[in-house]
């Protein structure tokens, strides 16, 4: 087994350090980024309306990552893991998504110009994993997004996400 720890992109500016981590290994030619995200009280807001950034600062870039081969290889697939049920200030319930944009979106819609919805959630609960659907010509160079599918002005007050790309080296496999 040959196990390397790689430095991750960087997350976008309105994407608090305080809440999400990223980690980067490969095994055997195979890289694994790995980024578990927990929502707190205090940390992370959503927009109003559908397919919307969910962020937590202010800046340009709402992402949580940004994907490339250098660092990620070249993706095949991913998945989001539920640790703990995402809960918003009004309903209780959510219903976040992962997209991949090309563009930079700093709090607006990541699902129109640019985006693909990698995993649709609908409402998530502890436990819930949901395999990412990859879009034909790869996510290289995208940056990855939570949107908000609720529609509302929710704000997220809880949860805990594991957010999964796999991907293959580009060389000396």
């Amino acid at each position: 087994m040959f196990l390397v720890n790689t430095t991750a992109n960087a997350k976008g500016a309105r994407f608090g350090a305080d809440i999400a981590t990223t980690r980067v290994e490969e095994v055997n030619g195979i890289i694994t980024t790995s980024i578990y995200i927990a929502f707190t009280t205090d940390a992370n807001s959503g927009h109003s309306g559908t397919g919307v950034a969910i962020d937590s600062g202010s800046g340009s870039d709402s992402s949580i990552t940004q994907i490339t081969d250098a660092v990620n290889g070249v993706v095949f697939g991913g998945r989001i893991i539920f640790v703990a049920a995402t809960e918003d200030d009004s309903s209780g319930t959510t219903d976040v998504d992962v997209v991949a944009n090309s563009n930079t979106i700093s709090g607006g819609s990541v699902t129109g110009s640019g985006g693909h919805t990698l995993a649709n959630c609908g409402t998530n609960a502890k436990g819930l994993a949901v395999d990412f659907t990859i879009p034909s010509g790869g996510i290289t160079n995208d940056r990855i997004y939570l949107a908000n599918n609720n529609g509302g002005d929710d704000i997220l007050t809880s949860g805990k996400l594991l957010i999964q790309f796999f991907g293959v080296k580009t060389t000396g496999i």
